[in-house]
């Protein structure tokens, strides 16, 4: 009881700092509106943990009265942390911008502040500014760890209660905060997004946060003949099981073309809509070239042969296809589109997707009434269409047909025609060109990428779990099942730059490190998709090493939703700390082994990047 009173006597005491020694001083360095988006509500924040902290200080000898403060304060805290949370990223992101524009000056300004901090009442230096910005959010998600640590050999009802409250906080709060994430990454693309004939941003906005953004290869096709349905087609699958899906053996279309070319093109999913965009790097920019609403018509058969191609408008999402390895197959009446993903589990995750993101024919329809029809540069109308196929105008051509077919959304598909591509054009199969470049790219390093704009829209859509499964596909060993679940920490034993270490031990006892990614470290900044290819190619590369005096990466694990890399634990820390309570040791020798290891990630062209004593764990032989 005592140990949960004096962390969060610990906790107010960080909040107290930073309301009352560092906000009055942001004006020094951040203009007036940039300080509210930076603070928040730290102020409730504090005030409720203050009002906490003296209730559970009353009731220090009481466990039962305890748990029920705690359980009391659930709601509050939950809306409290839910708003601090959700403009987290912006406010790191500003933090980046103002630390970049003049380091020196925020040196200088955190040591002044340091300077009128008290001590921790652990005897360790105050804490800096980043890190009390992101305490509240660190409090609220370990607060069930102290919680658990009141149970003893009595009943625990009371204490497990207290448990499950908090848990539903922290769930909650990141819910929201994701919820809140997506709405703000939406606004982010959509604000990037070039404005195009036939496609308004208003309307794409009302479809609420984007479900799911990546880079694919593209391939479209259009055809006179519908395209055969495979036995895989998920058209009436809202939530397929990655263990059912295989390749169709039937080809997509009947007259097969000479020439396979594809497009690496960001894509953007919505409920009901899919939008593919290139993606324009030096400005970092979208263009949409190709969207289309995600119908499904329960009442038709896409295999019926009583069905026109201008009436099949039911959207068939297919794992395979003959254009990628690694492909799925979307087509609607004479459309159909090949997206190649990079791995067998972002095939997986995109299909489901795709396939859960349909909605009904009626639905869908009522997508289409909402689009807008562009009149000049900034201005759009919103209009009412009709819902019957019946009232479209007549076609003629197969071009007029398309675009007719989409609303007047659809755009003339630009082939690149330079030398090199005509010379394609005349030497290879259809099939052969993608293949050779995909295996190309599967045997280059984790960092590697067929395009600029695909490597940047890769990086800025990845979730945890994409990147779990990236690292996966390339080589990292999946250690999930060989962890022991009830062996973790009740907390972080120490932390870096951009990940905390946690201890565990695999099933067997052995005892490891999980040194997990912080969940808010890959923001939507410009330097969020640097921070995370550098980090995905540090574990890739982690993973090639083995050597006597460079610690092993055994694999990764998804930790509490984040990846975790796994590597043998150390009982003796870090050198540094070794060194003190060893002050006789041969550190000639010491510093003969990490020039040993040093050595060897030079010869294999990788360099440490932040070689220090306390970054080196220490393992006496």
């Amino acid at each position: 009881m005592e140990e949960i009173i004096s962390s969060e006597q610990r906790f107010v005491a960080q909040l107290d700092r930073f309301v009352n020694v560092y906000v009055p001083s942001l004006p020094a360095l951040f203009m007036e509106s940039e300080i509210l988006p930076l603070t928040r509500n730290i102020q409730p924040i504090l005030e409720a943990h203050t009002d906490l902290v003296g209730r559970l200080e009353k009731n220090r000898q009481n466990r039962s009265t305890l748990c029920d403060i705690i359980v009391s304060y659930a709601p509050k805290l939950t809306a409290l942390h839910s708003e601090f949370w959700a403009g987290h990223s912006g406010a790191k992101a500003l933090l980046r911008r103002v630390q970049s524009r003049n380091p020196h000056k925020w040196s200088l300004w955190e040591k002044q502040r340091a300077a009128e901090c008290s001590p921790e009442k652990d005897g360790s230096r105050p804490r800096t500014f980043e890190d009390l910005m992101i305490a509240p959010i660190w409090r609220v998600f370990t607060y069930h760890f102290l919680v658990g640590g009141l149970r003893d050999i009595s009943d625990n009802d009371q204490v497990d209660a207290a448990v499950r409250a908090m848990q539903l906080v922290a769930a909650s709060v990141d819910d929201t905060g994701r919820l809140r994430e997506g709405e703000a990454y939406t606004k982010f693309l959509l604000g990037r997004m070039r404005p195009v004939e036939g496609l308004n941003p208003e309307f794409l906005s009302s479809l609420g946060p984007c479900i799911r953004v990546g880079a694919l290869e593209v391939v479209y096709r259009e055809h006179s003949t519908p395209p055969k349905v495979s036995n895989e087609s998920l058209n009436s699958l809202p939530h397929p099981p990655p263990s059912a899906i295989v390749f169709p053996q039937e080809l997509p279309w009947k007259n097969r073309p000479k020439l396979t070319t594809y497009k690496q093109l960001a894509v953007l999913l919505w409920k009901g809509y899919l939008v593919l965009c290139k993606v324009h790097d030096s400005k970092m920019e979208y263009e949409p070239e190709r969207w289309f609403p995600l119908r499904v018509d329960p009442d038709i058969e896409p295999t019926s042969s009583t069905v026109s191609l201008d009436t099949l408008r039911s959207v068939e999402v297919v794992s395979g296809g003959t254009v990628f390895p690694h492909g799925i197959r979307i087509a609607f009446g004479r459309h159909v589109f090949e997206l190649g993903a990079p791995c067998i589990a972002d095939r997986d995750a995109w299909l489901r997707d795709i396939s859960s993101a349909r909605v009904s024919f009626e639905e869908g329809n009522e997508l289409v009434s909402r689009a807008s029809i562009y009149r000049g540069r900034d201005e759009y109308l919103q209009c009412t269409r009709s819902k019957s196929l019946l009232e479209m105008p007549p076609v003629t051509t197969a071009k007029v047909r398309a675009k007719v077919w989409s609303d007047g959304v659809w755009r003339p598909w630009r082939r690149n025609r330079n030398l090199s591509a005509r010379k394609l054009e005349a030497a290879a199969t259809p099939v052969e060109p993608e293949l050779k470049s995909l295996e190309k790219a599967e045997s280059t390093s984790l960092a590697s990428a067929p395009s600029a704009g695909s490597r940047r829209s890769v990086a800025n859509h990845l979730s945890s779990k994409d990147v779990f499964d990236q690292l996966v596909a390339h080589g990292c060993a999946d250690l999930s099942s060989s962890m022991d679940p009830n062996k973790y920490s009740d907390r972080s034993i120490a932390g870096g730059a951009f990940a905390d270490i946690w201890k565990g031990s695999l099933r067997d006892g052995t005892e490891v490190a999980i040194k997990v990614w912080r969940f808010d470290d890959i923001d939507i900044s410009e330097d969020g998709p640097k921070k995370l290819k550098r980090a995905m190619r540090e574990v890739y590369h982690w993973s090639k090493v083995r050597h006597a005096h460079i610690q092993e990466l055994l694999g990764v694990v998804l930790f509490k939703g984040r990846v975790g890399m796994v590597s043998p634990w150390r009982n003796h820390g870090n050198l540094r700390d070794y060194i003190k309570k060893h002050e006789s040791v041969n550190r000639y020798a010491l510093c003969l082994q990490v020039a040993k290891g040093l050595s060897y990630l030079h010869d294999r062209n990788m360099v440490h990047g932040d070689l220090k004593a306390v970054s080196l764990p220490f393992h006496a032989l």
